[in-house]
């Protein structure tokens, strides 16, 4: 049959015919689609739950990442590690750490060292880093220096003086270490001299 025959047999066809076949057609295409599209959207959700989940798992990778960072500069940021060195030269005594010690020429090495761990205390309080493991390395850290360097609160082993430094500007770091606690710090990893140990 050629295609002007075809045609002229639908042009001769009722339209009513026409119609009603055109509804029966748009009807089986609409039952196959409502049959079909409960496993499509299944698909889609589960498609859509694993990308949530690999973005996720990326999200903790990369926020792991940043927080291995930021503890790794407490040891190896030049800037850091002598104000870190100046502060406890200055202040080492026989009975622990004294910082009463610390006069106005230590301003800077303070500041330089309080300004590190407000960062680290920013990085949490936004959620680029993992509190768990800041504060396995940085507890302790945070802890004596908070309460000696900003509060002039004494501890078990350390004396303190007079604040250097106003408080105020370090909010993030004082939240954290109330956020963090007092209590006894048993952390996953010390801090070591110049290097981590487990």
């Amino acid at each position: 049959m050629d295609f002007e025959k075809l045609l002229q047999t639908l042009i001769s066809i009722d339209p009513q015919y026409l119609v009603a076949g055109s509804c029966i057609v748009i009807a089986l295409g609409t039952l196959w689609l409502a049959m079909s599209l409960p496993k499509k959207i299944n698909y889609l959700a589960k498609q859509v739950r694993e990308a949530s989940n690999h973005i996720a798992l990326a999200d903790e990778a990369r926020k792991r990442e940043s927080t291995l960072a930021s503890v790794r500069r407490f040891e190896s940021d030049p800037e850091i590690r002598n104000a870190v060195r100046h502060i406890w030269k200055k202040t080492k005594s026989p009975n622990g750490t004294d910082y009463s010690l610390l006069g106005d020429e230590d301003r800077f090495q303070v500041i330089s060292f309080l300004n590190y761990l407000d960062g680290v205390a920013c990085g949490l309080k936004q959620g680029v880093l993992d509190d768990s493991l800041a504060r396995d390395y940085l507890q302790h850290v945070v802890h004596k220096s908070v309460s000696g360097l900003l509060l002039g609160e004494s501890g078990d082993t350390w004396k303190a003086g007079t604040p250097l430094v106003d408080p105020e500007p370090f909010e993030n770091l004082i939240l954290l270490h109330k956020k963090w606690g007092i209590e006894e710090v048993h952390p996953l990893f010390r801090m070591i001299g110049h290097g981590v140990t487990k």
